[in-house]
């Protein structure tokens, strides 16, 4: 597994190589450990259903749990919701970029290019309030996946250190081709998730 280190809160060197680097490895199905605005999140572009596959199988999930992804723009998200209405988009507005995971419905005609991250038509989706995701979304123009770092049923990574205690209960053949190492995150908890796919919408995670 590569190692990458930048310093987010400085105007770093190497930030541009490793977004390069970065969607380089998404581009050709691969997988890495990212930071976002909560925890460290693992990444593949959301239509390689290889990628998604493992980390299926690194995570210990179950088949029929999607994942959620981060997009490129809203203006991309936006335009793949089905029955988006004035209120839910104004909604959405007031709170990304943020901590919060998105429910929503999207249109028939849009659902095979992400057919690997939905079930019965939805997906989740993260905007959020981190430099580097934004960018790492833009440039490779396509969403990725987004789930925290970590086995099903620990405690997500904040750090390299804590991830690779997971890496100790799995094959290399499982690790992820790069992490990207901005040191320790603080203590956020995981994303707010809300249903705007049904009406009311409804807090599936607070």
């Amino acid at each position: 597994m590569e190692v990458l280190k930048f310093d987010p809160k400085l105007s770093s060197k190497n930030f541009k190589d490793i977004i390069v680097r970065a969607v380089e490895i998404l581009k050709r199905g691969g997988v890495l450990v990212y930071p976002t605005d909560t925890c460290y999140g693992l990444g593949t572009k959301a239509n390689s259903d290889k990628a998604i596959s493992y980390l299926k199988r690194f995570k210990g999930r179950g088949e029929t749990k999607p994942f959620s992804v981060i997009v490129p723009s809203l203006k991309w998200i936006f335009k793949r919701i089905d029955n988006l209405n004035k209120e839910r988009k104004e909604f959405v507005l007031e709170h990304l970029p943020g901590p919060y995971t998105f429910i929503v419905k999207i249109k028939p005609k849009y659902c095979k290019e992400i057919k690997f991250v939905l079930k019965d038509q939805k997906l989740g989706f993260r905007y959020p309030d981190n430099r580097f995701c934004q960018l790492l979304a833009e440039k490779l123009g396509f969403p990725f996946t987004t789930t925290s770092a970590n086995i099903s049923g620990g405690s997500p990574a904040y750090s390299l250190s804590e991830f690779k205690n997971y890496l100790k209960y799995r094959p290399k053949s499982l690790w992820p081709d790069l992490f990207i190492d901005v040191g320790e995150l603080n203590r956020t908890k995981p994303s707010k998730i809300i249903d705007l796919s049904v009406y009311p919408f409804r807090v599936l995670r607070d």
